[in-house]
C-alpha cells in the first residue's frame, strides 16, 4: 500500500515536472532552416525507433534526399557538454559518452552523418555549415522541446503499448496517451508478435485519441550474422545448439523471443538498458559458454559496446553472433509509408 502511494505521488510529480519542462523549453525552441522529421515514442524501453530511423534514412536516400541524424549522448561528456560531435560511417570515434544507438546508426548508414550533442539545435546548425544536407532526422525527438519539428513519427510496441498505463516511475509512460494528438504518423511495431484482434483494438484506441494520424503496421525481420566475418548465417543455424542470449536493451523479451524462434536452447543473461559492460560480466558469460559448450547471440546495439571494449581481447575463443533487425511495413502500409513522406521527397 505504501509503495503504491509513493509511486502514485512520484508519477504525479513527474507529470508536473514534465509539463513545466515543456513550457520552459518550448518558449526558446529553435527552427532549423531545413525540414526536421522526429522519430520518438511515449514509453521507455525498446519500441523499434532505431530500426525505423534506419529505414527512414534509407528510403529518403532512394529519392536522392540527403538526410542527417541528430542524436544525443546518454552518459559521459556528451550528456552535459555543449561540444557537439559528428560521426560518419566507419569513422566512429572510440569515445565514451556516445550512446549505443548513435554508433549503430553511424555504422548501418555509412554515408549519413550523425550529429551528437545535448543541444541538438546547435548540432544541426553545425551540420548545415559542415556537410551537404536536405533534411534532419531527430532521434528520440517526441519529448525534445528545444527544437521545432515538421513531422512527428511515434513508435508503439504492440506487445506493450502503454507501459502499464501509468507515468514514470509507476509505469513506463513518458507522457500521457493523449500526447499522441501531436503525432502525424503512428508506427505499430512487432505486429508479428500480437494477434490481429489486439492490433485492431490498438488502432481503434489511437484513432480515438488522434483521428487524423496515419497509423501503420510493421513487423521485424531478424537475421543472424557472424561477428568475425559478418557472413549471413543460415536460418536453421541455431537448431540443436546451446545459446547464451546476451542483452542490455529496453525490451529483452522480444530479442530473446526472436532468437528462440530460430531454434536452440537458450540461457538468458540480461543487463539494464545502456549497461556498460565490465570484465566481470565477461567472466559470467564465459563460465556458461565453457560449461554448456554454447555460443553467444547478442543484439546489434550491444555489439557496438562489446567490440569497443576489452571483451574480444580477453575472450577470443567465444563465438559471437549478432541478431540484426530490419523493419518491414505490412501489406498496403508500405505504399502509405512512402506517400506520407512525399512532402519531403525530391520530384
Amino acid at each position: 500500500m505504501v509503495t503504491r502511494l509513493v509511486l502514485f505521488f512520484s508519477s504525479l510529480l513527474y507529470q508536473i515536472g514534465l509539463s513545466f519542462d515543456r513550457w520552459r523549453k518550448s518558449k526558446n525552441a529553435v527552427r532549423l532552416p531545413r525540414p526536421v522529421i522526429s522519430i520518438g515514442n511515449i514509453t521507455v524501453g525498446g519500441t523499434g525507433k532505431t530500426p525505423l530511423l534506419i529505414r527512414l534514412a534509407e528510403d529518403l536516400k532512394k529519392y536522392n534526399v540527403k538526410p542527417v541524424v541528430l542524436s544525443r549522448g546518454y552518459r559521459g561528456p556528451f550528456r552535459i557538454s555543449s561540444r557537439p560531435q559528428i560521426i560518419l560511417g566507419s569513422d566512429v570515434p572510440m569515445e565514451e559518452g556516445l550512446n549505443d544507438e548513435a554508433f549503430l546508426v553511424a555504422e548501418r548508414l555509412v554515408d549519413v552523418p550523425v550529429g551528437v550533442g545535448v543541444n541538438r539545435g546547435k548540432v544541426g546548425q553545425m551540420l548545415i555549415d559542415s556537410v551537404p544536407l536536405d533534411l534532419f532526422i531527430l532521434d528520440d525527438g517526441f519529448q525534445h522541446w528545444l527544437l521545432r519539428r515538421d513531422w512527428d513519427i511515434v513508435c508503439i510496441d504492440t506487445t506493450n503499448p502503454w507501459g502499464g498505463g501509468a507515468l514514470l516511475p509507476k509505469g513506463r509512460l513518458r507522457e500521457k496517451i493523449t500526447s499522441l494528438r501531436r503525432a502525424n504518423v503512428v508506427v505499430l511495431t512487432r505486429c508479428e508478435l500480437s494477434s490481429a484482434d489486439n492490433v485492431k483494438e490498438l488502432i481503434s484506441k489511437i484513432q480515438g485519441v488522434n483521428p487524423k494520424a496515419l497509423i501503420l503496421r510493421t513487423q521485424f525481420v531478424s537475421y543472424l550474422i557472424n561477428s568475425k566475418d559478418h557472413k549471413l548465417m543460415p536460418e536453421n543455424f541455431l537448431h540443436g545448439k546451446k545459446v547464451v542470449v546476451l542483452s542490455s536493451v529496453g525490451n529483452p523479451s522480444s530479442f530473446e523471443l526472436a532468437v528462440m524462434k530460430m531454434g536452440g536452447s537458450l540461457f538468458s543473461i540480461r543487463f539494464p538498458d545502456h549497461h556498460p559492460y565490465q570484465d566481470s560480466d565477461g567472466d559470467r558469460v564465459r563460465s556458461i559458454v565453457e560449461k554448456e559448450k554454447a555460443i553467444v547471440v547478442t543484439t546489434e546495439k550491444d555489439w557496438m559496446k562489446l567490440k569497443r571494449g576489452r571483451w574480444m581481447e580477453t575472450n577470443p575463443q567465444m563465438a559471437f553472433y549478432i541478431l540484426k533487425i530490419n523493419i518491414k511495413f505490412m501489406e498496403s502500409d508500405e505504399n502509405l509509408w512512402i506517400r506520407s513522406l512525399q512532402p519531403f521527397l525530391r520530384r
